[in-house]
């Protein structure tokens, strides 16, 4: 088994996902890839309120140089989505690519996640966010982890740092897709995020009380908003350096069946011109 073959044959269909303010200003990165006219990833993208522009980056064989890119406004992004619409509701994105766009991106194809076994040999490839390019990564799967009775995800072992959820679980042997790394890391980004706002909104209350308090000439506000300000730089320091060995991935099998789902729906409207 030669990883540097995976490698070499799947790494183009691999992207960075980069989610932006208004001002240009980076929020969240996460991978993705390429899956016939769609990209999938997992739905980070919903946890930050204020992302407006969102570049989707592929990369040449070094992980380092950029290949193509494909820029959007969150709205055409959410006009994209045949996730989170017409009712459905899943734990990972799928976006349609328009007649043309990154047709020169090879696709990836997915394979049976069913028949995977505890002990098997997995890799990953996906975008790091602490050096920004382009990795592989190899790990195997412990375990399966069940959410109540319907979902059922893939517990493996690797090192997953920022950047990484939403990058395709590969097969070594067949260069199969068997499921979409998330779960972990991306709960990690809206825990910090959840924080952050909590933090934002203390800084705001307390700054409307400035100067109306005095304790021995000191104003304990001004006190209580370097305190919060040092919370907030202590936690951006711990979730920069945050990363998991043990991680979960949405099954191959769950997108595929969205898929047989959504295409039978499709047509189903189409026959009854809706």
């Amino acid at each position: 088994m030669y990883y540097s073959n995976v490698w070499k044959s799947l790494h183009g269909s691999v992207c960075n996902i980069t989610l932006s303010s208004k001002e240009g200003i980076k929020i969240y990165s996460l991978s993705g890839f390429k899956y016939k006219n769609y990209i999938i990833s997992e739905d980070t993208v919903f946890s930050f309120p204020h992302v407006k522009r969102i570049n989707i980056t592929f990369f040449g064989p070094d992980g380092n140089e950029k290949k193509e890119t494909l820029q959007m406004s969150i709205k055409e992004f959410e006009s994209r989505l045949i996730t989170k619409a017409n009712g459905y509701y899943e734990k990972f994105l799928i976006i349609r690519l328009w007649g043309g766009e990154l047709e020169n991106i090879p696709s990836l194809q997915f394979g049976c996640s069913k028949r995977l076994e505890i002990g098997t040999k997995v890799a990953i490839i996906g975008y790091q966010k602490d050096f920004n390019n382009l990795s592989l990564k190899t790990g195997i799967i412990s375990s399966f982890y069940l959410e109540g009775a319907t979902h059922r995800y893939i517990e493996f072992e690797s090192s997953i740092k920022r950047g990484i959820p939403g990058s395709p679980l590969i097969d070594p042997l067949s260069y199969e897709v068997v499921g979409i790394v998330g779960c972990s890391m991306s709960s990690v980004a809206k825990k910090f995020s959840r924080l952050k706002t909590i933090i934002n909104d203390n800084i705001q209350t307390l700054e409307k009380a400035k100067g109306k308090i005095n304790i021995c000439e000191i104003d304990p506000v001004q006190v209580f908003i370097a305190n919060q300000n040092i919370v907030k730089n202590l936690a951006r320091e711990m979730h920069n350096s945050a990363y998991a060995h043990n991680a979960l991935a949405i099954p191959s099998r769950e997108v595929t069946r969205f898929f047989k789902k959504y295409h039978h729906n499709s047509q189903f409207s189409s026959r009854n011109g809706r």
